[in-house]
């Protein structure tokens, strides 16, 4: 162990190959780098600015699938209103030429007082089902 290290000990070339190792992956580091990693930053970056793009796109189709939606939603709303009031009329012009039909041969002040009592009845149901405290079938 006394015997100073020359150029050619084994030791001294144990180190040389790690030196040799050492260099060659810090140049294959930096030609990756180089040559790999910086234009495929780039390139990743070009794609981000695509897909926020895209994506800005996206929440302005849906914000306006939303709206229209809505409008939908709105539009089902009235028709369903319209279906409630011309069924609810229709049940009570039902009702109305029924009793009639069957009061026919009765005092005129006793029809009207029953065709004037539908009415109100109805008018009663038809503001229940405008307020949504009962449904249709309820107030059938």
């Amino acid at each position: 162990m006394e015997d100073p290290l020359s150029w050619t000990h084994p030791i001294a070339w144990i180190t040389y190959v790690y030196v040799i190792l050492s260099l060659g992956t810090a140049a294959i580091a930096f030609w990756l780098r180089t040559h790999i990693l910086t234009p495929q930053k780039q390139q990743l970056s070009q794609d981000l600015n695509e897909i926020q793009m895209q994506i800005q796109q996206a929440q302005y189709d849906l914000k306006h699938a939303n709206r229209q939606a809505d409008k939908g939603m709105d539009q089902l709303s009235d028709i369903f209103s319209l279906f409630e009031g011309l069924f609810l009329a229709l049940v009570e012009t039902r009702l109305v030429l029924f009793l009639m039909r069957k009061l026919r041969r009765k005092p005129f002040l006793l029809r009207i007082g029953v065709k004037k009592g539908v009415e109100q009845v109805f008018a009663v149901i038809h503001n229940l089902v405008k307020t949504k405290n009962i449904d249709i079938d309820e107030a059938a």
